[in-house]
C-alpha cells in the first residue's frame, strides 16, 4: 500500500522500548518468524499496526524580568499553552495565566516557575525572577494651615529624587521638592515622591485660603428729593466686617444694602475689613438728589442690573405727561404716560432694539414747551 517499513535496530525482544524523535504520526508492527531448519522453510506472522502520534512540546514563556516596589501589586505574564501552574517563594501557587501578588514584600522575591500545558497535554516550563525595590518615605514641611488669599508660602517635600505635585494651580513649579505656593483657593496639595527605582510614596497637606475682603458700593444712583432709595452694596470675603460712611441719612450703616434718604446729593463709601488680618477694601458710589425733571441721555439694557432702564426722574409729577421715542427711520418704538409711567427697557414689540441713538419727545401736558432730545442705547 505504498508504506515502507524499517526494522528497529535491536528490536528483537518481546517487550520493546521505542523513542521516536520527530513530530508526527509513527506506526509500528510486530513480526513473528518461525523457521524449519530441515527444509529451510519459514512461517511469517504480522501483528496489527500500532499508531503513535508525537506532538511538539509547548513553547513556555514567562516574563523575563519582573520587578516592583515594596507594597505595590506585581503581575506575572506567561504564554504558550492553555493551562498554567505557577510556583514560587513564600508558598506562592496559582493556576492563572497572569497572576498578581498584591502588596508585595521582600519575602516575595525569588524564582518563580510556570508549568505550561498545551491542548494535547504536553508540558514544558519556564521561570522568571522577581525583584522588589524599597519604596521611599515621603515627608512634607507643612501641617494643615490657613493663609490669606494671594499669600506666598514655601512648601517643601523630602524623601526622594523626583517630585510631582497636584494640583498645579498656584505652584511656582510642580516638579521640584520646594515650590512656592501662592494660594488662591482652598485645596489639598498632594506630592508624589519617587526614588531611583521609580518607586513612590505620597504625602499631602491641606491649605485653607481666607478670601480677601472686597467691597462693591454699587452704581451711582439718582433719587427724588424727600424720598428714599435702596443702596446696592455687596461684600465678599472670609469673616469680614463692613460699614457705610458717612452714616448720616442711612437707616442702618452696617447693612450691605441700607436705605438712604439724604436731603442733598452725597457720596457714600462702603468699607470691608477682614477679621483674619487679610486687609480691607473700600468702594464709593454717588447718590444724586434731584428736585426737578431729569431726562438721562443713555442707558444699558443688557440685564446686568445696572442702568438697565431709561427712567425720567419726576415724570410722575406731571399727570398729563406723555413721552414718545422714535428710531432713525421715524418709527415709534416706545410710548408711556406719566399717569401710569413705565420706564423704557430698550425693547420694541418684545424684541431688543439695536444699539444707537434714538430721538425722544416729552410733553409735560402743562402748557410748557415740548422737550426734545436724544437717548443712546448701549450694550
Amino acid at each position: 500500500m505504498g508504506i515502507t517499513w524499517n526494522d528497529i535496530v535491536g528490536g528483537n525482544l518481546n517487550n520493546q522500548t521505542i523513542s521516536p524523535n520527530t513530530v508526527g504520526d509513527h506506526r509500528y508492527r510486530f513480526i513473528l518468524i518461525q523457521s524449519d531448519n530441515l527444509n529451510n522453510l519459514s512461517c511469517l506472522l504480522t501483528s496489527n499496526t500500532i499508531s503513535i502520534k508525537i506532538s511538539r512540546k509547548p513553547f513556555a514563556q514567562a516574563t523575563n524580568y519582573v520587578f516592583g516596589c515594596y507594597g505595590s501589586t506585581i503581575t506575572f505574564g506567561s504564554a504558550g499553552g492553555i493551562q498554567y501552574e505557577w510556583d514560587g517563594p513564600n508558598g506562592f501557587y496559582s493556576n492563572v495565566q497572569n497572576p498578581e501578588i498584591p502588596n508585595v514584600t521582600f519575602a516575595n522575591t525569588g524564582l518563580y516557575i510556570v508549568k505550561v500545558t498545551s491542548n494535547n497535554g504536553c508540558i514544558s516550563s519556564d521561570s522568571t525572577t522577581l525583584t522588589i525595590y524599597e519604596a521611599p518615605v515621603a515627608t512634607i514641611s507643612l501641617t494643615d494651615t490657613s493663609v490669606c488669599e494671594g499669600s506666598s508660602i514655601p512648601i517643601t517635600a523630602r524623601g526622594g529624587q523626583n517630585y510631582e505635585w497636584v494640583p498645579v494651580a498656584g505652584l511656582s513649579n510642580d516638579s521640584i521638592p520646594n515650590p512656592i505656593l501662592t494660594a488662591a483657593d482652598s485645596a489639598i496639595y498632594i506630592v508624589r515622591v519617587y526614588n531611583e527605582y521609580k518607586c513612590y510614596d505620597t504625602v499631602s497637606v491641606r491649605i485653607n485660603v481666607w478670601k480677601k475682603p472686597k467691597a462693591v458700593a454699587g452704581p451711582d444712583k439718582f433719587m427724588i428729593k424727600n424720598k428714599s432709595i435702596h443702596l446696592d452694596g455687596d461684600v465678599t470675603g472670609t469673616d469680614v466686617n463692613y460699614f457705610w460712611s458717612p452714616p448720616e441719612y442711612l437707616d442702618n450703616p452696617l447693612l450691605e444694602g441700607p436705605t438712604a434718604s439724604p436731603p442733598d446729593s452725597k457720596t457714600y463709601r462702603l468699607t470691608a475689613v477682614s477679621n483674619k488680618g487679610c486687609g480691607s477694601s473700600t468702594d464709593e458710589m454717588k447718590l444724586e438728589v434731584i428736585d426737578k425733571l431729569f431726562i438721562p441721555n443713555a442707558f444699558t439694557p443688557n440685564g446686568d442690573g445696572l442702568n438697565d432702564k431709561w427712567t425720567i426722574i419726576l415724570f410722575e409729577e406731571y399727570p398729563n405727561g406723555i413721552v414718545n421715542v422714535f428710531n432713525r427711520y421715524g418709527q415709534l418704538v416706545y410710548r408711556s404716560y406719566a399717569s401710569g409711567y413705565v420706564p423704557w427697557d430698550g425693547k420694541f414689540n418684545g424684541e431688543i432694539t439695536l444699539p444707537g441713538t434714538y430721538v425722544y419727545f416729552v410733553n409735560l401736558g402743562n402748557g410748557a414747551s415740548l422737550l426734545k432730545g436724544t437717548v443712546t442705547v448701549v450694550y
